[in-house]
């Protein structure tokens, strides 16, 4: 097998793929990139030309995106349970559906609460506040579905 690596930086959303690695009990090296100091950050867009974390370089391969890597995990060690298995018919992919969904539009809305230095270099206030207001109904939906079930699919 390919050696697998991957590219995280502590305290962000990579920490998803770092526990899904984990999960599958593949062997793994961990890279820390801090996405913060501009020349590392330079640096690492020779693998990620984005400059975004989390990466996984499996021999010299690459992927990006907690989704498609999830996704990847998924499909290649099943038996880890990272993702409930389909029946691959039209209209079955819910997995996939959510794990794009918490990336467009539930980690946007995560990062301006937690982070809107990432959207302004000035006062970030009204970020802050957005971010709360966008995030109501969104958790007022999740409270929904996870009523009576301890995680995510049952």
């Amino acid at each position: 097998m390919n050696q697998i690596t991957l590219y995280y930086a502590p305290l962000t959303c990579a920490r998803v793929t770092l526990v899904a690695l984990e999960q599958t009990g593949t062997d793994y090296s961990a890279q820390v990139v801090n996405i913060f100091d501009p020349e590392q950050k330079d640096a690492y867009r020779s693998i990620n030309a984005t400059g975004r974390v989390p990466t996984l370089q499996i021999g010299e391969a690459v992927l990006t995106e907690n989704a498609a890597i999830l996704h990847h995990l998924h499909q290649h060690f099943p038996e880890a349970g990272l993702l409930p298995s389909g029946s691959g018919e039209l209209g079955d992919n819910s997995a996939l559906q959510d794990l794009v969904w918490c990336s467009s539009t539930l980690h946007p809305m995560t990062r301006m609460i937690a982070a809107p230095f990432r959207f302004s270099a000035g006062d970030t206030t009204g970020i802050v506040e957005m971010g709360k207001a966008m995030y109501e109904p969104v958790l007022t939906t999740l409270s929904e579905r996870l009523a009576g079930q301890p995680f995510w699919y049952g």
